[in-house]
């Protein structure tokens, strides 16, 4: 355990641009689900964009074309604890103020439910690593968080498509047709701006 803990911080320091990604990645995707602030401050637009620094360092640089899943799981899986901290973070005075529970235990709480749902993203991550090249990123991302979100488990069941709450005609297609449709749509803007990025 403490290995893997030096392992990580080694890549952090060696790698300071994938955590660049995954924080831009991790803010910009909890920040457009609705808050304590909404409706009067509703960012709502970002996830259409919120893929992309992630993306981009996945998909990126023959340098790193070596790397495979454990590189591809690790980044991801810390933009996915990044995203499911900043969106759940409501958690932490949950458990204090309803389980009388004192504030470190509270944290930890907040850190497992983080770490659980990072797994979808840890694996939607390799996915996209490995299955790019042969399937394209465009099936290979929206289709693989589709799955990994309705077939991990969840303690409080919420989707990336969610955060369209605002749209009700978009919410009640995406009910009635499949919860992954927003993701659906979503993601080809987030992949013609990675392939306009990427194009030398």
């Amino acid at each position: 355990m403490i290995n893997a803990f030096k392992r990580a911080a080694r890549a952090l320091r060696q790698e300071p641009l994938g955590l660049l990604a995954c924080a831009a990645t991790g803010v910009l995707t909890f920040m457009s689900f609705p808050t304590a602030w909404s409706p009067e401050l509703n960012l709502w637009w970002m996830m259409w964009f919120s893929h992309l620094p992630i993306l981009l360092w996945l998909t990126s640089a023959p340098e790193r074309a070596e790397r495979g899943a454990r590189w591809a799981f690790g980044w991801s899986f810390l933009c996915g604890f990044i995203i499911n901290t900043g969106g759940y973070y409501w958690i932490a005075d949950l458990a204090q103020t309803f389980g009388h529970l004192p504030t470190p235990v509270s944290y930890v709480i907040l850190g497992l439910h983080s770490a659980l749902l990072g797994l979808i993203w840890g694996l939607w991550g390799v996915a996209v690593r490995l299955l790019t090249p042969r399937l394209g990123l465009t099936w290979v991302a929206p289709l693989a968080m589709v799955a990994f979100e309705h077939f991990l488990p969840r303690i409080f069941p919420a989707y990336m498509g969610d955060c369209q709450a605002s749209f009700s005609t978009i919410m009640q297609v995406s009910d009635a047709v499949a919860h992954g449709l927003v993701e659906r749509v979503a993601s080809p803007l987030a992949r013609a701006l990675l392939y306009a990025l990427c194009d030398p």
